[in-house]
């Protein structure tokens, strides 16, 4: 009992000399949704959806499908729902941990040498069963707050990768609209390119008709001729930026690039400007400097975290139930046994394992604080 009681005055007096973080981790104060849906920017926030602003239901439609089929912004979802389920794994050794159990058995048993006159050979065997139930639990203490380090690394984290993920919905939104505005432009440029070659086409019959008539020299009609050879090489270049442009705004939507996508002919009207808010409040709306906030908070807990690693660990286990050597009294409340038992476990050797995780999470809040 003493030596106990020596351990525990020596691990509370290495507690209160541990050296302090001067930047205690912050709580998020942000539970974990049970379920995470990767759904479109919400009505309302005029920040976010900004290209409603224009009015133009091509282009809402275009947006809100790249949203649903955009290869990358699927990877990013995908990306949110394994942090939130790694927040959620990393909390769950904050409560105690049950588990029901039931067991069979049979053994035999052989005494030998015992001079018991029924034994064979001096060789005396013996069978028995074995039924039993039981609920086990067990708990850790965490009286250091590591597993509440561990939670809120993990949770901070999650909310690193969900900013990540509407920030890759905003530069999304963003690509599609700047691309399909470039359709629009290129479409009109096509419109105007098939209307210049038209020009030149009835000009040329012009030409031709009063050259045939002897009242334009020959080098007028060539002159005709190279301007119209000129114009429907420019078509052929508008049309080709034309279905280069259609491609990438395809791609984007996570279709095939085949060019077959029609924009509008016009382009929409500028919307009326929208305000935008203090300095301070469009820095608080940048979903790249939230999750590097959040990244940032997630290495300090990982500090935390490994450096109460260090320390004791206290568990508690128990566990209650039946045995008996016959099946029918497993549920007999007159073969009950219980245990209720605690430990403490200090960490003594371990190859440097646990030094070497605080010096890595230490250097990752560096990288983070970078």
């Amino acid at each position: 009992m003493r030596p106990i009681f020596i351990l525990l005055i020596f691990s509370a007096l290495l507690t209160s000399c541990a050296a302090v973080s001067s930047k205690r981790p912050i709580d998020p104060g942000t539970d974990i949704p049970q379920n995470w849906s990767a759904l479109p920017l919400e009505a309302g926030q005029t920040d976010s959806l900004w290209w409603q602003a224009f009015g133009d239901a091509q282009l809402d439609s275009l947006i809100r499908e790249a949203f649903r089929h955009n290869h990358s912004l699927q990877i990013a979802a995908a990306n949110v729902e394994a942090a939130q389920a790694q927040a959620r794994i990393a909390g769950a050794p904050l409560y105690p941990q049950a588990n029901l159990a039931a067991s069979a058995g049979r053994r035999k048993q052989n005494f030998i040498g015992l001079p018991i006159p029924s034994a064979r050979d001096g060789v005396l065997s013996n069978l028995s069963n074995s039924f039993g139930v039981s609920l086990d639990l067990s708990w850790e203490v965490d009286v250091w707050g590591r597993l509440r380090a561990d939670r809120l690394a993990a949770l901070a984290n999650y909310q690193a990768v969900e900013a990540d993920y509407y920030g890759a919905q905003l530069s999304l939104a963003a690509q599609v609209s700047k691309v399909w505005f470039a359709a629009v432009e290129a479409q009109r440029q096509v419109v105007l390119a098939e209307a210049t070659v038209e020009n030149y086409r009835l000009s040329q019959e012009r030409v031709r008709q009063r050259y045939e008539s002897g009242l334009t020299p020959s080098l007028d009609l060539r002159r005709s001729l190279a301007n119209l050879a000129a114009a429907e090489a420019t078509l052929s270049q508008r049309k080709a930026q034309h279905d280069g442009i259609v491609r990438q705004l395809e791609i984007l939507l996570g279709r095939y690039p085949a060019a077959a996508l029609t924009a509008r002919a016009e382009l929409p009207a500028l919307p009326e400007a929208v305000p935008a808010g203090l300095p301070a409040e469009l820095i608080a709306r940048r979903p790249d400097l939230i999750a590097a906030e959040r990244r940032l908070l997630a290495a300090d807990a990982g500090v935390a975290s490994a450096r109460r690693a260090l320390y004791p660990r206290i568990n508690l286990t128990g566990s209650s139930g039946t045995s008996s050597n016959e099946l029918k009294d497993i549920l007999n409340g007159d073969f009950s046994i219980w245990s209720i038992a605690g430990s403490l476990l200090q960490p003594v050797f371990q190859g440097g394992r646990l030094r070497a995780n605080l010096k890595l999470n230490r250097s990752q809040a560096e990288i983070a604080q970078a």
